[in-house]
């Protein structure tokens, strides 16, 4: 007989939080058998097991955690259920379950609803198997039970899943002490408390804190005890790291003690001194029963800069967890066993991976938007000779500067603890520092929030690598996380027997359901459960992959309005065991529009669009959106409406994510309706696609053809950007607008007929591209000039209106020694804001610092302007002695690109090609005489020429396509620029 040392204990083996329905027979004869000498599975005279895999196999996880203290009786319950032959209906597709324990058998004939309460007062109902566990009179020890679910469908295997302990106890706790940090309890502290347990080798504890304040768990070293180390709380208190001893130190909960049972909405565990709540040995997880978990710094707090999901699991090992309320933390549950009527808000990265069984949850705001957008870090320019470049590198990450092609600097990051104390190579700044010391480079810094390592290219959706990134450019930093629901990791071995059914979801942004094929899932459970992703987010286009359910995979009765669906391919997954049925979801597709197993029964499903529907599927119904299916899908309403309530089908399983029995003609989706039947007759369909003619350019007008429909009549357009309906945008004429730039467009058409509603969407056309009209082609605003000495100019007044605005001037100055240095500033309403420099050359000499004359060229865009006009342009030079003469001219052009073409030569003449009708060319002239002259061939228009001091002069001429010349009558000491604004 195993003994379980002293101590007091009270309570109830049945929980007050949970009652059965009314009407609902509960099982009582399940108890070890009378071989049982108190010693795990001593009662069996055959020990059970599971049979090796040959076929399909129902799926069975516990809905109550074991290790539960028996004193008298307790429920515990599993949820399981199998395909049997296209449906779970009766008795979720299955014969009977069988509760083992040490001997004895109770068997299950049918599931039964339990009522459970939240501490917020929240109910839920659960379907499941239910057995009441007795302790036999007199008798103690650790009973092992096991549960065995038996299939309808002969063909499959049963499963037995187990063991699972309990502690057969007349006491419900072997020690019983309290923990009060001001005295008067039993300990002052936690680790006190764990340490005198682990000492006296208690096997079912509980420690009370009888005080409110915050406590840490501290350190105990490690016990695993039998049954569960309970902690309650008769105040408010929370459970928190102290602060690590160094700033950016990995810091983690680690008690010791393992098997902790932390019990009642009085306890809070804060997440934000630590990023990890650990587990001494695998078998030791913790219970988390009722409790708010959260992270109190906030879902965007970062850890030395970066993400806090340095280990992707927030309780290592996972953990059991019922009916708690959970905030700001990422990865929760990971690996957990069970997650039970838990309720989440801003909760970030992956939601549930590998979690075996997920049911009953409401999960509010799950989104890794904070993350995964871009913050503008740093901007570096260039004023040396030659083509500029920057790139993002891996292994390591660095940044790296280019010339022509070739690297002449990197700046390795490195993202360690070391490196974050050290900071010399941690933080952008540190970057910019460095970029700042090489010669002819300069850079801003823009913000220092985020580690060097996230430093990505512009406009990055992942933070990969890029090569050659033109300068002058913007850099952000980005960090790639985007939320998934639940996900299958890569594993060694395929992952058997998950469930993931009854759950609610809202104002997610997150791929919903990840089953990756490597290698993959047998015996999986997705149903009942209700999705509503954000629309309008960089995570709208994600989909949910269940390539990876490869032996009887059930999906069936899902709600995913605003996320599409991927099914297995043949030859990926599917068997003849597997169902997709009754689900209502954006669409349905095949991996690269594969066909799908002819084994595979896809039934009954309705699609908002039913383009890519895989042939094969049967009572297909379409139409409608997340807004008309459903009345309130965006706020977690999903109460079916519309279309859903005319395109009934038999339900596949008996009842729906609240418990509602689904009518034997219902909605489709997880929410139960009564819905008249469609015709019988086949939706409209297209023998010819619909199709979009026009120029994808902003300002063009694009017309859609509804292409050649059968089985009904067109009854409307839309035009879609990226996939999503564009507000007003109605009929067969589009005419592209600003928000159009860089996105697809597609024409959607739908079709009434006999057989309901369906819609069909064109190929993309795009991306669309900005390409002014002749109207809209580069044009002179204004022009300025001015002179100066002692080493600075001022032009004054100038002009810059219209869009895409940009601004160009030429400085030129001489002195009796070397010219070291030319910069130029632009001030307006905003401020004060240097413009880049795109050549700085010598007259005498290329090298300005070993000539007398000197001339640069600057330029800055319309978004890095200072506020509106009018602007003042300040020009300053630097030389060994301060340069006597300076001049500046300057224009403003609209309609410019933001890349212009530069073409310099430090002679007489250069030559430019104007690639495309319509190119605004600038020339600018330099020359160390004053009475020096210009010409241009092919001019249109010469405007605005003229010159000071040594020669500097600015004309603008509209050109056609072709070679153009500018021709400076002073040769050996000049200086001719060509500017090149062209077209779109």
């Amino acid at each position: 007989m195993v003994g379980f040392g002293f101590g007091t204990g009270f309570g109830n083996g049945l929980s007050r939080f949970a009652q059965f329905a009314s009407n609902q027979p509960v099982n009582q004869g399940l108890r070890p058998s009378s071989i049982w000498d108190g010693s795990p599975s001593s009662g069996f005279s055959s020990v059970p097991a599971d049979p090796a895999r040959t076929t399909a196999k129902p799926v069975c996880r516990l809905l109550t955690p074991p290790r539960q203290t028996v004193r008298t009786a307790t429920v515990i319950g599993a949820f399981a259920a199998a395909n049997n032959g296209g449906s779970l209906i009766p008795n979720l597709g299955l014969s009977h379950v069988d509760f083992h324990c040490e001997g004895n058998v109770s068997r299950v004939d049918a599931p039964t609803f339990r009522t459970f309460e939240r501490a917020d007062g929240s109910t839920y109902d659960l379907l499941g198997w239910w057995a009441t566990l007795s302790r036999p009179s007199g008798e103690e020890g650790v009973a092992d039970v096991y549960v065995e679910a038996v299939p309808s469908d002969g063909s499959m295997q049963s499963r037995m899943c187990g063991p699972y302990s309990f502690v057969m106890a007349s006491s419900e706790f072997d020690f019983d002490v309290s923990v009060a940090a001001g005295g008067g309890a039993d300990f002052f502290t936690m680790e006190d408390a764990f340490t005198h347990l682990r000492t006296q080798n208690a096997q079912h504890p509980r420690v009370q804190v009888l005080e409110a304040g915050d406590y840490e768990l501290g350190n105990a070293n490690s016990h695993t005890p039998a049954g569960w180390c309970r902690i309650e709380a008769t105040a408010p208190v929370k459970f928190m790291q102290a602060p690590p001893a160094l700033e950016g130190d990995f810091a983690r909960i680690r008690p010791g003690m393992d098997r902790l049972h932390f019990k009642g909405s009085e306890i809070t565990v804060d997440f934000a001194n630590s990023l990890e709540f650990y587990t001494e040995l695998e078998e030791g997880q913790h219970w988390l029963d009722g409790i708010n978990i959260i992270q109190s710094r906030g879902r965007e707090d970062l850890w030395r800069l970066a993400p806090r999901n340095f280990i992707p699991a927030l309780f290592r090992h996972g953990a059991w967890f019922t009916d708690c309320s959970i905030s700001d933390v990422n990865d929760v549950f990971d690996k957990a066993p069970l997650v039970r009527g838990c309720k989440t808000s801003a909760t970030w990265a992956d939601l549930a991976q590998d979690s075996l069984c997920f049911v009953a949850n409401e999960v509010f705001d799950h989104s890794s938007a904070a993350y995964y957008t871009n913050v503008d870090a740093i901007s570096i320019s260039y004023v040396g000779p030659g083509n500029a470049t920057v790139s993002i590198r891996n292994s390591p990450r660095s940044l790296v500067l280019r010339v022509d092609g070739s690297d002449v600097g990197s700046f390795v990051f490195d993202g360690s603890e070391q490196a974050f104390r050290d900071d010399t190579n941690y933080r952008v700044a540190s970057a910019t520092d460095w970029i700042n010391s090489q010669p002819n480079w300069s850079a801003m810094l823009l913000d220092d929030t985020r580690l060097g390592t996230s430093l990505s290219p512009p406009g990055t959706t992942n933070g990969f690598a890029v090569e050659d990134i033109a300068v002058p450019t913007t850099l952000p930093t980005h960090f790639d996380i985007h939320s998934d629901i639940y996900q299958l990791p890569n594993l060694p071995d395929f992952r058997e027997n998950t469930v993931f059914a009854f759950n609610r979801m809202w104002q997610i942004d997150a791929q919903n359901f990840f089953v990756q094929a490597s290698p993959g899932v047998l015996d999986c459970v997705v149903i009942g459960n209700a999705l509503y992703n954000n629309l309008g987010t960089a995570d709208e286009e994600l989909r949910s992959d269940l390539g990876g359910m490869i032996s009887h995979g059930v999906f069936a009765h899902n709600t995913m309005a605003t996320q599409r669906v991927s099914i297995p391919a043949d030859g990926q997954g599917g068997d003849g065991y597997s169902l997709i049925a009754n689900n209502m979801v954006l669409r349905m597709t095949v991996r690269n529009g594969d066909s799908i197993s002819p084994a595979l029964s896809v039934n009954d499903n309705h699609l908002v669009q039913s383009v890519g529907l895989p042939a094969g599927s049967n009572g297909t119904s379409s139409g409608g959106d997340s807004t008309s299916l459903f009345i309130d899908a965006i706020n977690g309403n999903f109460t079916p409406s519309g279309l859903l309530l005319g395109n009934g089908a038999a339900p596949s399983i008996a009842s729906d994510l609240h418990g509602t029995e689904f009518p034997d003609l219902s909605t489709k989706g997880a929410i139960a309706a009564s819905a008249t039947p469609s015709s019988g007759d086949p939706p409209p369909s297209w023998s010819v696609a619909p199709s979009i003619t026009g120029i994808p350019e902003i300002g063009q007008t694009l017309t859609g053809d509804d292409g050649s429909v059968a089985n009904g009549m067109i009854n409307g357009q839309q035009w879609l950007r990226n996939g999503f309906a564009i507000s007003g945008a109605v009929g067969t004429a589009y005419t592209l607008v600003a928000a159009d730039e860089n996105s697809l467009i597609t024409f959607a058409v739908e079709a009434t007929g006999p057989g309901g509603v369906n819609s069909a969407v064109s190929p993309e056309i795009g991306p669309v591209i900005f390409s002014p009209s002749p109207a809209q082609e580069p044009m002179l605003i204004d022009s300025v000039q001015g002179a100066g000495s002692a080493g600075s100019a001022t032009a004054s007044n100038l002009v810059a209106t219209g869009d895409h605005r940009q601004i160009f001037a030429m400085v030129g100055a001489g002195t009796s020694d070397a010219v070291n240095d030319i910069s130029c500033s632009i001030v307006g309403a905003g401020g004060t804001v240097a413009m880049t420099r795109v050549f700085f050359v010598g007259t005498q000499n290329v090298d300005p610092t070993t000539s007398l004359e000197a001339f640069a060229g600057f330029i800055i865009e319309e978004t890095n302007l200072p506020g509106e006009g009018p602007y003042e342009l300040v020009a300053t030079a630097a030389g060994a002695n301060v340069p006597d003469k300076v001049g500046i001219v300057a224009g403003s052009l609209t309609n410019a690109p933001k890349v212009p073409v530069i073409e310099f030569e430090r002679a007489a003449n250069v030559t430019g090609a104007a690639v495309a009708d319509g190119t605004l060319v600038l020339a600018a002239l330099g020359s160390s005489t004053a009475t020096s002259g210009a010409s241009m061939t092919g001019a249109m228009q010469v405007e605005n020429l003229f010159s000071y001091g040594d020669g500097i002069q600015l004309g603008w001429t509209m050109a056609e396509s072709g070679p153009l010349t500018v021709t400076n009558n002073v040769t050996g000491r000049s200086v001719s620029a060509l500017v090149l604004f062209e077209p779109g």
